[in-house]
C-alpha cells in the first residue's frame, strides 16, 4: 500500500513495508535480498558509477547500491525499506506517482519502457537529470514482484546542452541584428 492507501499487487509479503519495530527485521532481510539479485545476476551492483535500484510493486525500495548512495546522497540503510517517492522532488511528486504506476503497470503486461530522462532530488535538496532504465524483476515462475531501476546523472551534460542552445541563439541573434544593420 502506498502513502494514499493505494495497495499495489505484491507476490512477496516480506517486502511490504511495515512499521515498528518490524521496519528493522524488513530493511535487513531487504538489504541481503538486494545484494544477493546483484549476485545473482552476475553483476557487482556496488562497483558500478551508476544508481542500482530496486524496489517491489508497492514502490518500496529493496536494495540501493553504492552507485545510488553517491549520486542521490543517501545511506542504502537510509533507503532500503522507503518509499521511491523520496527522490521525486515535491513538485512532481503527483506526476511521478502516476507515472510510477503506468511502469508498472507495463512492466507487469511484459512490455518494454524505453529509457529516459527525468529529475530527481538529492539528500541535500539539490535537484539532478538523471537518465532512467527500468526493467522488470521476475520470481522463478516469472511473475514480476518489481522493477530494478539504473539512474545516470546526466545534470553536467544537460547543463553543457543548455549552454549550447544559449550560445547558438546568442549567434543567431548577432548574426540577424548584423544583417539588420
Amino acid at each position: 500500500m502506498d502513502h494514499r492507501g493505494r495497495e499495489y499487487p505484491s507476490t512477496d509479503d516480506r517486502t511490504r513495508r511495515n512499521h515498528g519495530s518490524n521496519q528493522l527485521l524488513l530493511r535487513h532481510y531487504s538489504a541481503e535480498a538486494g545484494r544477493a539479485g546483484c549476485r545473482f545476476v552476475g553483476y557487482d551492483c556496488g562497483s558500478s558509477d551508476d544508481a542500482i535500484i530496486s524496489k517491489d510493486l508497492n514502490g518500496v525500495i529493496t536494495s540501493w547500491n553504492a552507485g545510488a548512495e553517491r549520486i542521490f546522497g543517501y545511506r542504502a540503510e537510509e533507503m532500503i525499506g522507503q518509499s521511491i517517492m523520496r527522490i521525486i522532488p515535491p513538485d512532481r511528486k503527483e506526476e511521478e506517482e502516476e507515472e510510477e504506476l503506468q511502469i508498472l503497470m507495463r512492466l507487469q503486461r511484459g512490455e518494454r519502457v524505453d529509457h529516459f530522462d527525468t529529475v530527481r532530488v538529492r539528500r541535500d535538496n539539490r535537484l539532478i537529470d538523471v537518465s532512467l532504465t527500468i526493467s522488470p524483476i521476475k520470481d522463478s515462475n516469472g511473475t514480476v514482484i518489481g522493477a530494478s531501476k539504473v539512474a545516470r546523472d546526466i545534470t553536467e551534460r544537460k547543463r553543457i546542452e543548455q549552454e549550447r542552445h544559449e550560445f547558438s541563439l546568442e549567434l543567431e541573434n548577432k548574426s540577424v541584428n548584423g544583417l539588420q544593420n
